[in-house]
């Protein structure tokens, strides 16, 4: 019989939430794991004798490219999303200002990696400046996209493709797309309404427009102006709404009637808070 051979496991993790759960020679620590996932991950290999070694994550590249193997391998589809090939993707890269002087340091240095002549952050394409608004059409736009909204065009955006402004160009993209224009209806924000204080008699009135079908004399606009405090109303059928037919209204009914309002409350039609009512 022979007897199993006891290999010592050293496990090397950039993840800080391990340290409370594990301790370095993995027995158990004085804190409780953060989530599922960090529990799952501690039954896994609970079952072995290892040691736990800490490594910053910029150090522990070779980690991240194994667990992102299947997208460094598809960087031709990844490629796709931009209309491009790859070998047009790696010449509109070396011609662009802004990734030239990652490129032609000669040294490419994390978070930078190059994959098939491809300029990536870690595991994401960064797209170049000439090609980012196909990027975006597609994203947004194809029949597959739906015009989704900014995040979650922003969230699809960075699953394929990466620069350094991207969060302000899908934001800007967005906020000009038409046919989001035409059918996104904002909803608004209303304030509270507020008690007007009255006042004494004949001091505040208020004023509008009714439009109604027109009579045999041609008259179609009626002014609707009622007193606050005693809710005395008083109605006058106008031929035109202009602004000089209200000022003739306001004189003769209000103004000779019962004096000058302190305050006449409009809606601001144009009508209203044209030159010649403010001087009446």
């Amino acid at each position: 019989m022979v007897s199993p051979v006891l290999a010592l496991l050293c496990i090397w993790h950039d993840s800080g939430d391990l340290h409370g759960p594990l301790n370095t020679q993995g027995t158990a620590g004085h804190k409780r794991p953060k989530g599922k996932r960090i529990a799952r991950w501690i039954l896994d290999i609970w079952t072995y004798e290892f040691t736990l070694l800490h490594r910053k994550g910029k150090n522990n590249l070779d980690a991240d490219a194994l667990g992102r193997m299947e997208i460094q391998n598809n960087i031709t589809h990844i490629a796709s999303q931009t209309a491009l090939t790859v070998e047009e993707l790696i010449k509109a890269q070396r011609n662009d200002p802004e990734l030239q002087q990652i490129i032609n340091t000669g040294i490419i240095e994390y978070p930078y990696i190059l994959m098939e002549g491809v300029l990536c952050v870690v595991i994401y394409l960064i797209i170049p400046t000439v090609w980012r608004q196909a990027f975006l059409k597609r994203i947004h736009e194809y029949s597959t996209s739906g015009h989704l909204g900014r995040d979650k065009t922003l969230a699809r955006a960075k699953d394929n493709g990466f620069w350094v402004v991207m969060n302000a160009d899908v934001k800007n993209y967005v906020s000009k797309c038409v046919e989001c224009q035409k059918l996104n209806c904002k909803a608004q924000k209303y304030k509270n309404l507020q008690s007007i204080q009255v006042g004494a008699p004949r001091d505040r009135w208020a004023a509008d427009i009714a439009y109604l079908p027109t009579t045999k004399g041609g008259r179609r606009y009626l002014l609707v102006m009622m007193e606050y405090l005693t809710k005395w109303v008083i109605t006058v059928p106008l031929v035109s709404a202009a602004a000089y037919a209200i000022e003739n209204a306001l004189t003769f009914e209000i103004i000779l009637e019962f004096g000058n309002p302190k305050e006449l409350l409009t809606d601001n039609d144009t009508n209203f808070i044209s030159e010649t009512v403010n001087i009446t």
